[in-house]
C-alpha cells in the first residue's frame, strides 16, 4: 500500500452533502449544507457559488462538465452552464433528494420527497412525471438518457423510457435506498433496507439478488455491470455480474456514505463515517488509505482513475492527484525488476510488462498502467521467495550444562534454501555468556557449516535461552530466524573427591529448528541417577557423592 497525500483540500460553510467530477476531473461540483452550489477547477479554484433557500442535497455535473443540476430541500431543482448562469430552476412540491444528469447534459431526472419523478430536458422543459407510492429516494439515468431507473420508499424499483413509459417496477423487502444503471441501461442494480443487493436486466428480470449483513446503503456499478460494489454499516464488496462475490472488506463500524468505481471499472474508492477514504482496485487491493478529521459523506472519481474527490462532514473538500501515486507504484516494479536481476534470475517477461506499463501511463490508462505494475511486484516477490536462502540450525554440547562452567558447544547450521546467505550473525539471549565467532560471512546454497562456541550459564534450574540468527540474500533482503528453549542447568560440582569420567557423551541441548518452533517447549538434558542420601543429580560414573560424600560403588 502506498501512502498518499492531498493535492488540495478546501473548506466550504458546513457539512458537505454530495460531490461530483466530470470525466477528466476538471471541474468539482458540491453541494453543500450552508445552502450552497459549489465549482472548482482542478488546481482547486473556487470558479462559482449559488445560494439557494436550504440544504443542497444532491448535484450532477456532465460528463464533459458543461451542464450541471442540483437538487436543494427549499423544493428546487436548479440547472447551470460551467459559467455559473442559472439556466432553468422548477418548483416540485417537496424536498428534491436525488438528480442524475445524462452524459452531455440533455436530459435530468429528478426525485423528490412529494413521491414524484420528474424528467426534464436541457431547455428545463418538463417532459413527464410520474406519482409512486412513496418518496422517491434514489433516481438513474442511462448515458443518453434513454432510460430511467428509481428507487421509491414504496419498496419497488420502477424502470422507464424517455418517453416516460414505465416499463416495469420489481417488489423487494423495504425502501430503496440507492439505484445505480450500467452506461446503455442494460443492467441495473439496487441496494435495499431489507439488507439485500438486487441485479436485474433491462426487460425486468431478477438476475440475482444478494443478503449482506447489513442494510445496503450504497451501490456502484462499472460502465459494462461486469462489477457491482456495495456498501453498508461497516463493510464494502465487489460482485461480478454473475453474482459471485469477487471480496469483501471491512470499514469500521460505520456505514459506508460514498462509494464509486471509475468510468474504466478498474478502481473503487470507498467513504465512510468512520473518517476513512479508502481505494481498491478490482482485485480487492487496498491501494492507499487515508483519514480525515470527521466523517466522508462522500465521494467522487474521474473515469480514469487519477482524479478522486472528497467531501467531509466538517465541510472540507479534498481533491487527490492519483499521478505520483501510480508513479509510485511504477517505480516499485522497476525495482522488482533489478531484484529478478540480482537473483540471476532471467527478466525478459518483467521487462516486457514494465514497457507495456510505461506505455498506458503515457497514454493516460492508469488502472491499466497500475495492474501490470502489481503483476510484476508479484512475480518478483514470488520469485525472490522461491530463489531464497533458508537456514537451520542444531545446537549440541560435549556434556551437561553446569552453573558458571564453559561447556563447549557445536553449532551446527544449515542453508537449505535455492540461494545463498550473507552477513549471517548468531546472537544468543538468557542467563548465559557466549565465546567465539558468531559472525559468518556467506554460506551457499545447500551446504553446511558447524562453528565451535563456548556458553557458560549463569544460573541453576530450567533456564529459557532464545537463539536468533540474522541474514540476507543476494538482493539484499533481511532474513530473521528464532527459536526459543528451555535446558536444564545443574550447579557446579564444588568438591575434592577423586572420580572417574568413562565417556564424553554428546548431548542435545537445543532441537533442530526445520521441527519445532514453540515456545513453550523444553529440551531437557538426560536425567542422571540420584545420590541415594542428599538426592541430587550425580553422574553414573562418580564413585563418590561431591556434595554429601556418600560412597556410590
Amino acid at each position: 500500500m502506498v501512502d498518499i497525500k492531498e493535492f488540495w483540500k478546501r473548506e466550504t460553510g458546513y457539512t458537505i452533502r454530495d460531490v461530483d467530477t466530470s470525466s477528466d476531473g476538471e471541474y468539482i461540483l458540491v453541494g453543500s449544507f450552508d445552502h450552497k452550489v459549489y465549482l472548482f477547477n482542478r488546481d482547486g479554484t473556487l470558479l462559482w457559488s449559488y445560494l439557494t433557500g436550504d440544504t443542497v442535497r444532491d448535484v450532477a455535473i456532465s460528463f464533459d462538465g458543461k451542464y450541471m443540476a442540483a437538487g436543494s430541500y427549499d423544493k428546487y431543482v436548479y440547472f447551470f452552464n460551467t459559467d455559473g448562469t442559472l439556466l432553468w430552476k422548477y418548483p416540485a412540491m417537496e424536498a428534491v433528494r436525488d438528480v442524475s444528469i445524462s452524459a452531455g447534459g440533455e436530459f435530468v431526472v429528478v426525485g423528490s420527497n412529494d413521491n414524484h419523478v420528474y424528467f426534464f430536458n436541457r431547455k428545463g422543459d418538463l417532459l413527464w412525471k410520474y406519482q409512486t407510492g412513496g418518496y422517491v429516494l434514489t433516481v438513474a439515468l442511462s448515458m443518453r438518457g434513454e432510460y430511467i431507473a428509481i428507487g421509491s420508499n414504496d419498496k419497488k424499483i420502477y424502470f422507464f423510457n424517455k418517453f416516460g413509459d414505465m416499463l416495469w417496477y420489481h417488489e423487494t423487502g423495504s425502501a430503496l435506498r440507492d439505484v445505480e444503471m450500467t452506461t446503455k441501461g442494460k443492467y441495473i442494480a439496487a441496494g435495499s433496507y431489507d439488507n439485500h443487493l438486487y441485479y436485474l436486466d433491462r426487460a425486468g428480470r431478477l438476475l440475482w439478488k444478494r443478503k449482506r449483513e447489513s442494510p445496503v446503503v450504497k451501490v456502484a456499478l462499472s460502465p459494462s455491470g461486469e462489477h457491482i460494489a456495495t456498501g453498508g454499516i461497516g463493510e464494502v464488496a465487489l460482485y461480478n455480474r454473475s453474482g459471485d462475490l469477487n471480496w469483501s472488506h471491512t470499514t469500521g463500524q460505520y456505514e459506508v456514505r460514498g462509494l464509486e468505481i471509475s468510468t474504466k471499472g478498474g478502481s473503487i474508492i470507498c467513504g465512510s463515517r468512520d473518517n476513512e477514504l479508502t481505494y481498491y482496485d478490482k482485485s480487492g487491493t487496498l491501494l492507499w488509505k487515508y483519514r480525515t478529521p470527521q466523517w466522508v459523506e462522500a465521494v467522487a472519481v474521474g473515469s480514469r482513475g487519477r482524479f478522486i474527490v472528497a467531501g467531509s462532514r466538517s465541510g472540507i473538500l479534498y481533491l487527490f492527484d492519483g499521478l505520483d501515486f501510480f508513479q509510485k507504484y511504477i517505480e516499485e516494479a522497476r525495482q522488482a525488476i533489478v531484484k529478478f536481476e540480482n537473483l540471476g534470475i532471467g527478466a525478459g517477461k518483467a521487462r516486457t510488462m514494465y514497457d507495456e506499463a510505461i506505455m498506458e501511463l503515457q497514454r493516460e490508462n492508469y488502472m491499466k498502467a497500475l495492474t501490470l505494475a502489481i503483476r510484476i511486484r508479484t512475480l518478483s516477490e514470488r520469485a525472490v521467495m522461491k530463489n531464497r536462502p533458508i537456514l537451520s540450525y542444531k545446537v549440541e554440547s560435549e556434556g551437561p550444562l553446569s552453573e558458571n562452567t564453559w561447556i563447549p558447544v557445536h553449532f551446527k547450521l544449515s542453508n537449505s534454501g535455492n540461494a545463498d546467505a550473507g552477513d549471517i550473525f548468531i546472537r544468543f539471549n538468557g542467563p548465559f555468556r557466549v565465546r567465539g565467532e558468531r559472525r559468518l560471512d556467506k554460506l551457499q546454497a545447500d551446504s553446511v557449516v558447524i562453528r565451535k562456541l563456548d556458553i557458560r550459564p549463569m544460573s541453576i534450574g530450567t533456564q529459557k535461552m532464545e537463539m536468533l540468527i540474522t541474514y540476507s540474500d543476494n538482493s539484499g533482503r533481511q532474513y530473521s530466524e528464532t527459536d526459543i528453549t528451555r535446558i536444564q542447568v545443574r550447579e557446579s560440582p564444588t568438591f575434592d573427591a577423586s572420580f572417574s569420567k568413562s565417556e564424553s557423551t554428546r548431548r542435545s541441548i537445543l532441537f533442530n529448528k526445520k521441527h519445532e518452533k514453540q515456545d513453550d517447549q523444553s529440551t531437557v538434558l538426560r536425567t542422571e541417577p540420584h545420590c541415594p542420601n542428599c538426592n541430587r543429580n550425580i553422574w553414573s560414573n562418580w564413585i563418590v557423592c561431591p556434595y554429601c560424600a556418600t560412597p556410590l560403588k
